[in-house]
């Protein structure tokens, strides 16, 4: 895989770890994680504007910013996949994004 895409890739799995009390290292990130990268191969537009995105515990103080931080990730993850991504990437990202 692109080493700039698998480093966001990585990078945005560090967040979620960060952010782990807010459930960002559940299902339900990962799963939408998964459907960012195959929106971004098929080359449609995501709407990361929906209220809680992230599908975080939205009870916990700080979930919000957690929310920021990982769709400033995956924005730049979209950004990579559209700039950098090559036939040769497009099979190793889908086998990543196995949930979508």
């Amino acid at each position: 895989m692109n080493e700039k895409i698998k480093t966001a890739i990585v990078k945005f799995e560090e967040l979620q770890k960060k952010f782990s009390k807010f459930g960002a290292w559940d299902t339900e990130p990962c799963s939408n994680l998964h459907w960012v990268i195959k929106q971004s191969l098929d080359s449609k537009e995501i709407d990361f504007d929906k209220p809680n995105f992230w599908e975080l515990y939205n009870s916990e103080k700080g979930w919000g910013l957690a929310g920021h931080h990982l769709t400033r990730q995956a924005k730049q993850i979209v950004k990579l996949i559209k700039e950098e991504a090559r036939m040769t990437d497009v099979e190793e990202l889908k086998n990543y994004a196995w949930r979508a």
